[in-house]
């Protein structure tokens, strides 16, 4: 494994992640709701996803049988529904009770914040198509070739630089989050909230174009 393949997948997901998308929401809110520790645990969840997804792509996986195609369509249905419910959230949410909610979190908290993250990462469409097409792009030669352990250096590469650019994004929101008035707060989530609506309706329109 040369270094120039691991500090490529190093870039690849801090720029992936530094894309102004559901996951970035949810970490900048999750941390603005919650706290750092939330933001982190959030982080570091859509860190092991996009990690997952392109030691994935590396292997061939989602070339094998046309599985891509069959579980996008899949996760097109899955993806929109966790999409709304998160905009349900994030629209009746109280930013009042902020404040309160800030106490201090165990680590079943911090896990249980990582899992949710994980699982919601994982059921974009959106984030599966860009590993598919990244790999291709920029790492076409190594595809299906790499040994399995090679892949998964390459997967944590791209972990860590996910989670670095995440973990700047959680420490920005924590400052700005501070300085927020609950007038404000509550604005950015009923933003945050047509957004991911947004969002859902497209994935819809995806799946039912493909049936």
């Amino acid at each position: 494994m040369n270094t120039f393949f691991m500090l490529k997948a190093f870039f690849v997901g801090f720029c992936a992640a530094s894309a102004f998308g559901p996951v970035f929401i949810m970490t900048f809110n999750r941390t603005a709701l919650d706290g750092l520790s939330a933001g982190l645990a959030t982080a570091l969840g859509a860190a092991l996803t996009d990690g997952l997804l392109f030691f994935l792509s590396l292997v061939g996986f989602w070339g094998r049988e046309q599985l891509g195609q069959k579980i996008i369509l899949s996760l097109d249905l899955i993806g929109a529904i966790v999409l709304v419910c998160l905009g349900c959230y994030y629209w009746q949410v109280q930013p009042s009770i902020i404040e309160e909610k800030k106490e201090k979190k165990t680590n079943i908290d911090f896990l249980i914040q990582v899992i949710k993250t994980f699982f919601v990462t994982a059921v974009n469409p959106s984030a599966i198509l860009f590993f598919m097409f990244i790999s291709l792009k920029l790492f076409s030669r190594v595809i299906g070739k790499m040994s399995v352990v090679n892949a998964a250096l390459g997967g944590c590469s791209l972990a860590v630089g996910t989670f670095f650019s995440l973990a700047l994004v959680t420490f920005i929101a924590s400052f700005i989050g501070a300085k927020l008035s609950t007038d404000s707060l509550r604005k950015l989530f009923k933003t945050t909230s047509f957004i991911l609506f947004v969002a859902a309706m497209l994935l819809l329109w995806d799946a039912f174009s493909q049936i």
